[in-house]
């Protein structure tokens, strides 16, 4: 089924405007490339993280933590979101602002591709006034000849499931990962206590496109062996696509 997914999607590119009016054969169009069957996830399982992103020249090897930043959190997880310094300045202060609303003492993470000069100051105007979050964040730069536009977009999105590991090993802690225009938060002590048993938690929405069966607004992966080997093949598969 994948083969002929990726069949359709390479065929369709010769006929995108007879396409573009119906959303889920454009989707198929756009999109029909992400998916892989399982003899390529057992391929990427065999690959080093260093090999993994080696093979991706956009990509550095690591990303750009400060030890110094490192803060001891009573909770078990961190909150982790990713952006650019355009949609943290945008989003940011709503994001931090709903974190602390949940009235959990633990650290909020922002990976910021492509940071600038001004991203150490944002930072530390997000964090001022907080009751129970330390607000931290980590940056790399997305090496593209043609980053811009619709490539970028997607990194500056997907890649917190690229560096979880690496954060989540950074604080040894669980993530509770959202997307960055998270304005509210439900009952976040209850899916941090539901998932002291679990390694993977998430929301199934039940989508006829196979891409959106699995929503990634807010995604919890625990700091346990199968955790972390998700977090790795995760990683790795994004990191062969992008």
């Amino acid at each position: 089924g994948l083969a002929k997914l990726k069949q359709v999607a390479l065929g369709a590119q010769q006929c995108t405007a007879l396409l573009e009016t119906d959303p889920q054969l454009y989707s198929i169009y756009s999109q029909g490339h992400i998916l892989s069957d399982f003899a390529f996830v057992d391929r990427l399982a065999e690959q080093t993280w260093v090999e993994a992103l080696s093979a991706a020249p956009s990509l550095r090897v690591t990303l750009d933590l400060d030890p110094a930043q490192r803060a001891s959190a009573d909770a078990p997880f961190i909150y982790l979101a990713s952006c650019n310094q355009l949609y943290l300045e945008r989003f940011g202060p709503l994001f931090v602002q709903a974190c602390d609303a949940a009235g959990i003492d633990t650290v909020v993470h922002f990976h910021v591709v492509d940071p600038t000069a001004v991203t150490p100051a944002t930072i530390a105007a997000l964090a001022k006034g907080r009751k129970h979050v330390t607000v931290r964040y980590s940056s790399e730069t997305f090496r593209r000849a043609d980053a811009g536009g619709y490539r970028s977009a997607s990194y500056y999105a997907c890649s917190r499931f690229l560096r979880a590991g690496e954060i989540a090993a950074f604080y040894d802690r669980d993530l509770l990962i959202l997307d960055m225009d998270t304005g509210r938060l439900g009952e976040v002590t209850q899916i941090a206590q539901a998932m002291q048993t679990r390694s993977l938690g998430y929301f199934g929405c039940g989508d006829v496109l196979p891409w959106l069966l699995c929503r990634a607004a807010a995604v919890y992966i625990r700091q346990s062996e199968a955790g972390t080997a998700f977090r790795a093949l995760l990683g790795r598969y994004i990191a062969s696509k992008i």
